[in-house]
């Protein structure tokens, strides 16, 4: 077995949390056996394309607490698409993780979420994002995450979704957008998300809604929020909790 000086070693398990290192010991598929759990924490690494070229193996991938700034470098302009082009840029960020099924980035300094950022990452089940610095989701941002069930975007700052953000992703149980900026939803916020039980929206500064926000969500059980508007345009939702609000007794009221 091969195992880097600044980690812990165990079976198909790879731990590096308490020595920074500038890079991410390159030995995936090199080691015996393959390398399956893998925990990162290091404020000194930086991630591109190629980070995990020998990582196929991995079903488990905790990078967090490690002040990463992007996930995935977006592209702002024809240069940009030019030079990705020329380095042979076309894979996914994630095309080396086919295998992945969690994946953790929560508590880094990760500002926003770019269209098909997570591309490549078709196993993943769960994937938690909290406490970042995201502002605001773009369309198509998780796109490529077509069997993800459990998606925590909690504690993060967030005023802004685009409708579409979350086309494909057909499978999403799980949906934690609780202890945001969000003002408002939009008609199709939610579209693509028809499976989703579970929604929390607790301590958002929700005031607008679309009557048809939820419209899509048809199999939800159970929403939790600030406002008790929300439990009254998520109509067909089994259990909604939300504190009501003093000057209304019902929903006829609103």
């Amino acid at each position: 077995d091969v195992c880097p000086s600044e980690c812990d070693c165990l079976g198909h398990a790879i731990s590096c949390t308490t020595v920074p290192f500038s890079e991410i010991p390159n030995l995936g598929i090199y080691r015996t056996p393959p390398v399956r759990y893998l925990q990162l924490h290091s404020p000194a690494f930086y991630i591109d394309h190629e980070t995990f070229n020998t990582y196929s193996s991995l079903i488990f991938l905790d990078i967090s607490n490690s002040e990463l700034l992007l996930v995935c470098r977006k592209q702002n302009n024809m240069l940009d698409k030019l030079l990705s082009f020329l380095m042979e840029e076309q894979k996914p960020f994630f095309y080396f993780l086919k295998n992945l099924q969690v994946f953790d980035i929560s508590n880094n300094l990760i500002s926003s979420i770019e269209p098909h950022c997570f591309d490549g990452l078709f196993s993943v089940k769960h994937l938690t994002i909290t406490g970042n610095r995201i502002r605001k989701i773009a369309q198509y941002g998780f796109s490529g995450l077509l069997n993800l069930r459990k998606l925590n975007l909690s504690s993060q700052g967030i005023s802004e979704i685009k409708e579409f953000a979350f086309t494909n992703m057909s499978k999403l149980e799980v949906l934690d957008l609780s202890v945001n900026k969000l003002s408002h939803l939009e008609k199709f916020t939610f579209d693509g998300l028809q499976n989703v039980t579970y929604l929390y929206l607790q301590e958002n500064a929700l005031i607008y809604l679309s009557s048809e926000t939820f419209s899509n969500l048809k199999k939800l059980l159970l929403v939790v929020a600030s406002n008790y508007r929300i439990c009254c345009l998520a109509t067909k939702v089994v259990s909604c909790f939300a504190p009501p609000v003093m000057i209304y007794s019902s929903c006829t009221d609103l």
